[in-house]
């Protein structure tokens, strides 16, 4: 099991990653493509509760997406589910920039 936390580069937050406007499946192939070459096998992806309760069937679908994804390159997901400890005020749109 070689593993890693996921997100891809073009997300400030699983907000960003999963939202309907910023699901990126360009980078994310790519991004997972690149963990693969490295000999990755495993990528834990956190799911912000915010998505859950505002467009679960939105996020569901994105959800599939990225594991059609993750399983060409051979990269198994385990989903951390729920997550919001990040940012003590979340909300779902556009997400902070990112800090340097």
């Amino acid at each position: 099991l070689v593993g890693s936390n996921f997100i891809p580069s073009t997300a400030i937050n699983q907000l960003e990653m999963f939202q309907t406007e910023t699901f990126d499946l360009l980078t994310i192939d790519r991004e997972l493509g690149m963990a693969e070459s490295l000999g990755f096998n495993s990528m834990r992806v956190f799911l912000h509760y915010l998505l859950w309760k505002t467009d679960i069937k939105g996020l569901f679908e994105r959800m599939d997406k990225f594991l059609t994804i993750s399983q060409r390159h051979g990269i198994s997901i385990m989903f951390v589910l729920l997550d919001d400890c990040w940012n003590s005020y979340p909300k779902v749109g556009k997400q902070p920039d990112p800090k340097p």
